[in-house]
């Protein structure tokens, strides 16, 4: 039982560093080029503990960013959603992967959460969609193996 609460209470921090992450002020160049912390943690998690961590956690984060960031209600919930069940439906061939066939499945996993959010965000007027959208997943590709690292250090 204490293991469970020591997972959870693991899982929540590494969450709240991501969120931080997610929501340092940075000028406008820098902005484009930041990684998806929080999908990235939570796409490990996600991988990890996939009997703990589900699609309803996936929605939560979502929401919980919607509101940290003053999105569109829904919008990152959503895309959340989509690519949470992408990683839960491969969580077992995920695991056997190289390093680097994992980098490009969580690469082609915010690409498509970039696409769909850039996509919303055009059409509710939040900003038009360019492909500088898609910057942040090659950030994204290239922090993968530190975080995959550094969480499962810390879990173990």
């Amino acid at each position: 039982m204490e293991t469970r609460a020591t997972n959870l209470s693991i899982v929540l921090f590494s969450l709240f560093v991501a969120f931080l992450l997610a929501t340092i002020p940075l000028s406008n160049t820098f902005n484009l080029l930041r990684p998806e912390w929080v999908l990235l943690v939570l796409l490990y998690w996600l991988i990890a503990l996939p009997e703990r961590i589900g699609l309803s956690s996936a929605w939560v984060v979502g929401l919980l960013l919607d509101l940290v960031e003053g999105s569109l209600l829904g919008q990152h919930a959503m895309t959340f959603v989509i690519a949470a069940f992408f990683a839960v439906s491969l969580h077992q061939q995920f695991r056997m992967f190289s390093r680097t066939q994992q980098t490009l499945l969580i690469a082609f996993a915010v690409a498509i959460y970039e696409l769909i959010d850039g996509l919303i965000a055009q059409f509710s007027g939040q900003a038009s969609f360019s492909f500088s959208f898609f910057l942040p997943v090659l950030f994204s590709a290239l922090m993968w193996p530190f975080i995959f690292t550094l969480l499962q250090r810390v879990r173990r």
